[in-house]
């Protein structure tokens, strides 16, 4: 489930991942689009779906004013933007000629964007941990991994218990 609309951040992310899951778990993956209330809607759907491991959630918070690498990338290339700083605490590997905020003004300063992958609490610890080996071979397959930088992310892969903290 991807809470926004076709074509944006947690689709392009959702669908990459969906993709290499399938291949994983020899079954198919379908991303399923549920804009509305700002992501509530199709995030709401996954805390209500049945607990079998079947329905998640591939989310990102975002930021007014500020707008992902991956949505300004392709016109920053093309020269149609100039990118002044990244958020991040360290430079984007898209972009690693930007300096930070920390960097050009503001000591400390740290906002990221992040995606994740969420189920219903009521799913079974090892089908998590299934859901889990698939996302994580996911992103650490090279063609995976290059067409997410490509995009301007940079994979991470962290446990259900590093994520929840």
């Amino acid at each position: 489930m991807a809470p926004f609309a076709p074509g944006g951040i947690s689709d392009i992310l959702a669908r990459i991942v969906a993709e290499q899951m399938a291949k994983t778990m020899v079954q198919p993956v379908v991303v399923d689009n549920r804009a509305g209330a700002s992501g509530n809607i199709g995030t709401e759907m996954v805390a209500k779906a049945a607990g079998d491991g079947y329905t998640l959630l591939f989310s990102a918070p975002a930021f007014a004013m500020f707008s992902p690498v991956i949505l300004v990338l392709p016109h920053v290339a093309s020269g149609k933007l100039t990118a002044l700083a990244v958020t991040s605490a360290r430079r984007s590997r898209a972009f690693p000629e930007v300096p930070t905020i920390a960097e050009a003004a503001i000591p400390g300063f740290d906002v990221t964007s992040w995606f994740g992958v969420v189920a219903p609490a009521s799913v079974p610890r090892a089908r998590v941990s299934v859901l889990h080996a698939s996302i994580s071979s996911a992103l650490r397959t090279p063609e995976i991994a290059e067409r997410l930088t490509a995009q301007g992310a940079e994979p991470v892969s962290l446990s259900s218990e590093e994520f929840g903290s």
